[in-house]
């Protein structure tokens, strides 16, 4: 992905880490694909998510622990939406805010400062809710479905992705949960909404 083209520069971004993690970064990603982001997706990810999820200029995205901004002003920049982001770390928000400021996205773009478990926002504010590999660090996450879906409009979809999974104990459900990983096909099952995600998707509409 051309930072140019998409008018974004995140090189910034590529300084807050080690010398020794910023090697690490440009070996996973390279320089071109490094947006910031704290996790294994890249621009062509996002770019695939974005239609899949009906993100438009109309869409008001909420970004659950949204790090260093990295992925939101990514989406806001490429669709034109509102992102807005809450994270528990101040130098995380306060990196956000200047790249937002930096790329011209400030009015699309709000980061707040805050646990995602207690929101600063009003009940049906956000037509879509996302949170990119950050699930692993809420212990209570019926409370932080719960959360979400206070904030979500009734009509609201809320999309996650996690690679933490609880793997079965036994040596025949280890080879199975082995080989559905592998393929992708993953059943995962949420006691939070008593229900199941039958497809090996992220997407949960309510």
């Amino acid at each position: 992905m051309n930072e140019k083209r998409i008018g974004v520069d995140y090189s910034e971004l590529h300084q807050l880490d080690s010398p020794a993690n910023r090697l690490i970064r440009e070996s996973i990603w390279g320089i071109e694909d490094d947006i910031g982001q704290q996790s294994f997706i890249t621009p062509r990810y996002l770019d695939q998510l974005i239609p899949r999820l009906g993100i438009e200029k109309t869409t008001h995205v909420l970004d659950v622990g949204s790090g260093a901004g990295g992925p939101a002003v990514y989406i806001a920049d490429r669709t034109g939406c509102r992102v807005s982001g809450i994270e528990i770390n101040e130098v995380g928000v306060d990196v956000s805010r200047k790249l937002a400021k930096n790329s011209g996205l400030e009015e699309q773009t709000g980061f707040h400062l805050g646990d995602a478990m207690e929101m600063p926002f009003t009940e049906n504010t956000f037509d879509l809710a996302i949170s990119l590999n950050v699930m692993n660090v809420f212990s209570d996450k019926t409370g932080l479905f719960k959360e979400v879906l206070r904030v979500l409009k009734p009509s609201g979809t809320w999309a996650f992705l996690s690679g933490t999974l609880r793997y079965p104990v036994t040596r025949k459900q280890s080879r199975r949960w082995r080989g559905a990983i592998l393929s992708r096909n993953i059943t995962i099952r949420l006691k939070v909404t008593g229900k199941s995600l039958n497809r090996p998707d992220f997407v949960s509409r309510r």
